[in-house]
């Protein structure tokens, strides 16, 4: 069993004792409130109470993953809970998202040509440039500072996904789309074909036949650059060529959960070296 959760395990344990002595006290504060509110805390206080044993859960599944060769996608059941692995390496780094890739990811979105895509593309571009000259349809601090809290612009590469809802022209609805291809862990040049799933391989723009050809080829091993142009002589013509990439980046997104909705989930990011990991972000 690996024993690598990071330093300051007691340190969480008692951290949770405390919150769920405040959680109790505040039920009996707003025990007249809302039955929102009520239903609100009391899931809280169950996801404190689950969360020492979803570290234990943690471990188990890593421990496993590990031991298994650390499949590209892989889920584990435990005591009726499940513990999904998802590779990081499957989305694009935010830090290195550019024009080029924007562009794509507003085609696989349903953002026409015209205007609003003008904004976004120009805004992205004045977002991440580090001059305060606006481009035609873009936006720099002086429109940010009219924003409700006010605001200004980044002048470098994005440091979170988050942060695009900041920028002129996106929406909610239209983040929820781009977003799912965005990662802050990746370190990757684009998706990785070896871990992606079919939805995010369509989502690139291949055909339901190239993602059949790409998912029969994983069955066989690792594929490699060399090995996709062996099973697709003209993949580097196709509009998805530069938004893959060929390797893991070590890092897996890890979500457990029971199907009952009775029950709380959890999502960790940890990152993998050897036989030991490392939490980089926990469900708080």
């Amino acid at each position: 069993m690996i024993n690598q959760r990071y330093k300051g395990k007691g340190a969480i344990l008692i951290f949770v004792l405390w919150a769920l002595f405040l959680i109790s006290a505040l039920v009996m504060e707003i025990s007249f409130s809302s039955g929102l509110e009520r239903a609100l805390v009391r899931r809280m206080g169950e996801k404190l109470y689950y969360y020492p044993f979803s570290l234990s859960l943690l471990d188990a599944g890593v421990y496993r993953f590990i031991r298994d060769g650390m499949p590209p996608i892989k889920e584990y059941t435990m005591m009726g809970w499940r513990i999904g692995f998802e590779d990081e390496g499957s989305r694009i780094d935010v830090g290195r998202l550019n024009e080029k890739i924007l562009s794509r990811l507003l085609d696989i979105c349903g953002v026409e040509i015209g205007e609003r895509r003008s904004i976004i593309v120009d805004s992205f571009l004045d977002w991440i440039d580090k001059d305060s000259d606006r481009r035609l349809n873009g936006a720099e601090d002086d429109y940010y500072r009219e924003m409700s809290p006010p605001y200004e612009a980044r002048d470098g590469k994005m440091l979170s996904v988050e942060e695009l809802l900041l920028i002129r022209g996106m929406d909610a609805k239209l983040y929820r789309c781009i977003s799912r291809f965005l990662t802050i862990y990746g370190g990757s040049k684009g998706i990785n074909i070896n871990s992606a799933s079919k939805e995010e391989l369509k989502g690139l723009g291949m055909s339901d036949e190239e993602i059949e050809t790409i998912i029969d080829a994983r069955d066989e091993g690792v594929i490699t650059k060399e090995k996709l142009l062996e099973i697709m002589p003209d993949a580097e013509s196709r509009d998805w060529f530069d938004l893959i990439a060929f390797s893991s980046s070590k890092i897996y997104k890890v979500r457990i959960y029971r199907k009952s909705t009775n029950f709380p989930n959890y999502t960790f990011i940890i990152s993998i070296s050897g036989k030991k990991y490392k939490i980089l972000e926990t469900p708080w």
